[in-house]
């Protein structure tokens, strides 16, 4: 299992952004993402086969689907504040895993 952390900035806002990942292709990916200076509890969208059950909140569930449609693997995203571009943080997850 691999834990990687990182510190971003993306469109002047910083994020630590924690991704948890195995080779194996039936474990899950777990990408954590705080917003700085960011005290409320965010979105947890689960995403598996295309479906995806969102716990708390539905703004970040493109970027869940984005992740599983990529990687092809069972993906867990919890937010505190708001993923901003998604695009960009689809990219740093991404670089983080490696692919």
């Amino acid at each position: 299992m691999l834990h990687n952390t990182q510190v971003v900035e993306i469109n002047g806002i910083e994020y630590t952004v924690v991704v948890t990942h195995n080779a194996v292709p039936t474990a899950p990916i777990t990408v954590y993402i705080n917003e700085a200076n960011n005290a409320a509890m965010g979105d947890y969208v689960y995403t598996i086969k295309g479906t995806s059950a969102t716990l708390s909140g539905e703004e970040n569930v493109r970027l869940s689907r984005l992740l599983e449609a990529k990687f092809g693997k069972p993906v867990y995203v919890g937010v505190n504040g708001q993923a901003g571009d998604v695009v960009a943080m689809f990219k740093v997850i991404q670089d983080m895993i490696g692919e």
